[in-house]
């Protein structure tokens, strides 16, 4: 499939970076009289809540539920899918891998509507199909038992009927309706009911082919990715129309889908309002972030820590300019 890039939807973009041209850091919705040095910039106010050193933190993104009070992440590998206050304290296990069947650990988890958190599960002996699996947010060491959410067979995602591997990323819609992940290209999943009986429609555009860092938005309408140019884009799920909003890593999106945040390449964190193409560069290079996820109100993100080999957590403020 050929890559389309409208040029409408390009100016509707460039004609707010132009009017930023030459102004530095920071937000503005047009030109205006040069703020001072006296004026702080927006930055983001970062501070940790799992340190590095405790050792159970996956190297994998983290989320938010929506009423950004918690934050779910997964251990190490082969490990459960744990919570956290963002004020702070001390994670609870949601699973228990030590006490049930499947193969593989619980990877990729996901915040869903209603107090749910998703998260991607191997295959039970004789089930060869693969799984989203859900669980309460509420729930401790594994009780309640998570249940199947949904379910797809290998080839749905260009592997063998039979065959089952974990994705390398994976998010989900807030109804877990739509899904995208990559296993060795990148996907586009939608489940529907038809005569009482689920099925899984996938596609995988050919101008995704060598994309990274896929992460649909919370509403299932858009994805945002790293293309293989390593420029953060994004796309209407259902459409080929992609729009480039910069370079860096790590997309994720606002609750509403409206705002899109990313890791720019000098290390601080950038949000696009997607309807105006208003900017706003967040100073944070003093804290290294890694794999930011933007939280549902828009207001703060969430990181991973990284300390050599391990990874902790951290939640920052995004604080305007004053």
């Amino acid at each position: 499939m050929p890559r389309h890039r409208p040029h409408a939807l390009l100016l509707v973009l460039a004609l707010p970076l132009l009017s930023l041209a030459g102004c530095g850091k920071g937000g503005d919705d047009g030109p205006g009289p040069d703020p001072g040095p006296d004026t702080d910039p927006p930055l983001v106010a970062g501070r940790v809540l799992l340190a590095a050193s405790a050792g159970r933190l996956y190297d994998a993104p983290v989320d938010w539920t929506t009423d950004d009070r918690l934050l779910v992440f997964t251990g190490p590998p082969g490990g459960n899918v744990w919570r956290l206050e963002a004020a702070g304290g001390a994670p609870t296990a949601l699973t228990d891998t030590m006490n049930i069947s499947w193969t593989a650990g619980a990877y990729a988890p996901g915040c869903l509507a209603e107090g749910r958190v998703a998260f991607y599960q191997g295959w039970l002996t004789g089930d060869r199909t693969m799984h989203v699996m859900t669980a309460d947010t509420a729930a401790v060491s594994g009780a309640p038992a998570p249940g199947v959410l949904r379910r797809f067979s290998g080839a749905a995602v260009g592997l063998a009927p039979s065959q089952a591997s974990s994705p390398q990323s994976l998010s989900y819609s807030k109804y877990g309706l739509r899904a995208a992940g990559l296993w060795r290209a990148p996907w586009l999943l939608e489940w529907h009911y038809d005569d009482g009986s689920e099925t899984v429609a996938s596609r995988s555009p050919q101008f995704l082919r060598g994309a990274t860092d896929l992460r649909i938005s919370r509403d299932g309408l858009r994805v945002a990715f790293v293309d293989a140019d390593k420029q953060v884009s994004w796309m209407e799920f259902e459409g080929d129309a992609v729009t480039v909003v910069g370079e860096g890593v790590s997309p994720s999106w606002s609750g509403d889908g409206e705002s899109l945040g990313y890791l720019d390449n000098d290390g601080d964190y950038v949000v696009v309002e997607l309807a105006t193409g208003r900017r706003t560069v967040y100073e944070a290079t003093a804290l290294r972030l890694s794999r930011p996820v933007l939280d549902w109100a828009g207001e703060r993100i969430a990181y991973l820590v990284r300390a050599d080999t391990q990874f902790g957590l951290g939640v920052g403020t995004l604080v305007e300019a004053s």
